[in-house]
């Protein structure tokens, strides 16, 4: 394995030599986004609060803690809902609901779209009816696709994990299929096959490892989609029901306090945003560190 160095060139500016490694030169520009940095930085302090934070909130999120419609004060920091709840409690425990949300909804995309993609670049038989049915699904808006199958999982916020993750399967199933197309065409894969090497093994040690870059790229838009997907049906009575403390659910129930009490729904909001937007700026560092044109 090359170890490599980082040298500097006549303009002073870091210069990677051609002896540093893959992955190496990888987290070296991703560590170059500042962007993709406060991203990560925003996501890891969001764990360490989804999960110690429940322990050490201040209140108990369904119980009244105060009188209702507070602001912001030195006893609730970010004031009270209409039934008296603390805000900051609840946004607390929803934070722990909306990262295992994003990767409930992962999980159902991944572990469906991708088996289902890479039988459609590999074996053609299989390619006809797995495009032709994510085709058909993709014909839908996600969100339109997403209320069809609430329907039928339930207007719970299992159900819409559930839905919202069925939902995403076909575009991993096209985005894993198209890599793996590319991949399929490399010198070491035709190499595998002509001295013999098994489906099996062309598959698991050549493909699925070679796909994980834009796999990883997708999975971290995904779990942003998935989280904003689940909030906004929570928003319309779909997803999280009271007095579960969600933050499209919290969004909700602040709509008619937007004049007299705004922090009911702009603190939630804040929250959602910032989650959100970390996750993008996580995707495009992680396309910065596995994009071939960077690394070159």
């Amino acid at each position: 394995m090359s170890t490599g160095r980082l040298t500097w060139s006549g303009s002073g500016g870091p210069h990677l030599t051609p002896t540093l490694g893959r992955w190496r030169a990888g987290w070296y520009l991703f560590a170059r986004n500042r962007f993709a940095v406060a991203g990560a930085v925003i996501l890891l302090i969001e764990a360490g609060i989804a999960l110690v934070g429940p322990s050490v909130a201040p209140y108990d999120p369904t119980d009244r803690a105060a009188s209702p419609l507070l602001g912001p004060n030195l006893q609730n920091l970010m004031g009270t809902d209409d039934l008296g709840r603390d805000v900051l409690s609840r946004i607390v425990h929803g934070a722990r609901i909306s990262l295992l949300t994003g990767l409930a909804v992962l999980a159902i995309a991944f572990l469906g779209g991708v088996p289902l993609g890479l039988m459609a670049a590999y074996f053609r038989r299989a390619d006809a009816v797995v495009m032709r049915v994510s085709e058909i699904m993709l014909a839908f808006p996600s969100m339109f696709l997403a209320i069809g199958l609430v329907a039928v999982f339930g207007t719970d916020l299992l159900g819409v994990i559930v839905a919202v993750g069925i939902s995403g399967i076909w575009p991993t199933a096209v985005l894993t299929r198209s890599v793996a197309l590319n991949i399929l065409n490399e010198d070491y894969v035709l190499a595998a096959r002509a001295v013999g090497s098994r489906d099996s093994r062309i598959i698991f040690l050549h493909i699925v490892p070679n796909s994980a870059g834009p796999l990883l790229i997708s999975a971290s838009f995904r779990v942003a989609d998935g989280i904003l997907t689940v909030s906004a049906l929570s928003f319309i009575g779909l997803g999280a029901q009271p007095p579960t403390p969600e933050w499209g659910a919290m969004l909700s129930n602040g709509r008619e306090y937007l004049f007299s009490a705004l922090h009911i729904s702009a603190f939630p909001g804040i929250a959602l945003a910032t989650t959100v937007l970390a996750f993008n700026l996580l995707g495009d560092g992680l396309r910065d560190m596995f994009d071939p044109r960077h690394n070159r």
